[in-house]
């Protein structure tokens, strides 16, 4: 009742509620893989399963891969693996963005999430620029029979004010954002961001230091009625 690697390789792709839907003219006829990276963020729904997120787009797919899994369980003597139980929908990134970070779920909702995206690592991408991550909200409802997740950015790492200046370049203790970590939604005003970061720029991919902030918007906008009023 998933999104499997057969499924896609024969164009069809099976949803909740027996509906499938014909992928047939993005999926190649040959050399289909799958990106490793496994899944770039998870949040527990008020249902008791779990979103998984994947960490990268996979080929020729409109979004991150978004499943529905069933936690494990373990008492004593016996546990039981995690298991994906339905294909929630793709979640689509910005332009620019390659994976996703982290997720959390909104407190008080059972279906709106905040997704951490970040840009290529700058080892990758042979640069030395500071490295870009943004914060966006997605319903789990997706309204569209794609599939694809509506979403809405709220912002992004160059917008968060750096009071005690943690980001300049200056000075050998500082640190730059090297990609966006885990971020954990508070209340309805606040939410923790991370993000780790090495200075100086290594020739490896060693994170030495990171970041942790607590970011407040003066309305509340992790509130559901809020987003579901003003943004969906």
């Amino acid at each position: 009742a998933f999104c499997d690697v057969a499924a896609l390789e024969q164009g069809e792709c099976q949803f909740g509620g027996g509906i499938v839907a014909d992928y047939s003219s993005l999926i190649p006829e040959s050399n289909y893989t799958i990106i490793q990276g496994g899944f770039g963020g998870m949040a527990l729904l008020g249902n008791g399963y779990i979103a998984g997120f994947f960490m990268f787009v996979q080929p020729t797919e409109p979004g991150v891969r978004v499943y529905e899994v069933e936690p494990g369980t373990c008492d004593e003597s016996n546990c039981t693996k995690p298991s994906v139980t339905d294909f929630l929908g793709f979640y689509p990134l910005e332009p620019g963005f390659e994976f996703v970070s982290d997720v959390s779920l909104i407190p008080g909702s059972s279906s709106i999430v905040l997704v951490v995206e970040s840009e290529p690592l700058p080892l990758a991408t042979g640069t030395n620029n500071d490295t870009r991550f943004i914060y966006c909200f997605a319903s789990l409802n997706p309204a569209a029979s794609d599939k694809v997740l509506d979403k809405s950015c709220i912002i992004d790492n160059d917008e968060i004010y750096d009071r005690i200046n943690t980001t300049t370049t200056s000075g050998e203790s500082a640190a730059r954002p090297v990609r966006g970590g885990g971020t954990l939604v508070l209340d309805e005003n606040c939410f923790i961001a991370s993000a780790d970061s090495n200075f100086p720029q290594a020739e490896t991919t060693t994170l030495e230091l990171g970041l942790l902030m607590l970011v407040c918007f003066p309305q509340p906008i992790f509130n559901e009625t809020y987003l579901i009023s003003s943004v969906f």
